[in-house]
């Protein structure tokens, strides 16, 4: 197993457990006053399930390439969040529900592009080889 398969999926699930941990504890601060309580376990599993699952298929052989394309899309989209969110967070002072908004939307855009530049380079390199 490589190194760059651990980082990506290290990456995105923190920064699934932050999206999830904070979302469920603000969606519920109206009505449960010990929100947190609920929303930190259900962004621990939900952050869990996402990281295991990016690295499943990256580490598998027998995966399909649009499988390993999108969970390196999804892992690159918790990089860029996590990066974002430091930079808005620790070096521009913003809030931290800023910093995830800011983060989250620079990240799936990142991981759009990703998902999207592997599949058309995969493409490319088909073509490449397939005799006419």
């Amino acid at each position: 197993m490589r190194l760059r398969t651990l980082f990506l999926a290290l990456a995105a699930g923190i920064a699934t457990t932050l999206l999830v941990g904070a979302a469920v504890t603000e969606a519920l601060l109206p009505t449960i006053e010990f929100s947190a309580l609920v929303g930190l376990p259900l962004g621990l599993a939900a952050g869990f399930v996402v990281g295991s699952l990016v690295l499943i298929l990256l580490a598998g052989r027998d995966t399909a390439t649009e499988h390993r394309h999108a969970a390196t899309a999804v892992g690159v989209a918790g990089i860029v969040l996590l990066a974002v969110f430091g930079l808005a967070v620790f070096l521009l002072g913003q809030g931290a529900m800023i910093g995830l908004i800011v983060g989250a939307v620079v990240g799936i855009a990142a991981g759009a592009g990703t998902f999207v530049w592997l599949a058309r380079s995969g493409e490319q390199s088909v073509h490449a080889v397939t005799p006419r």
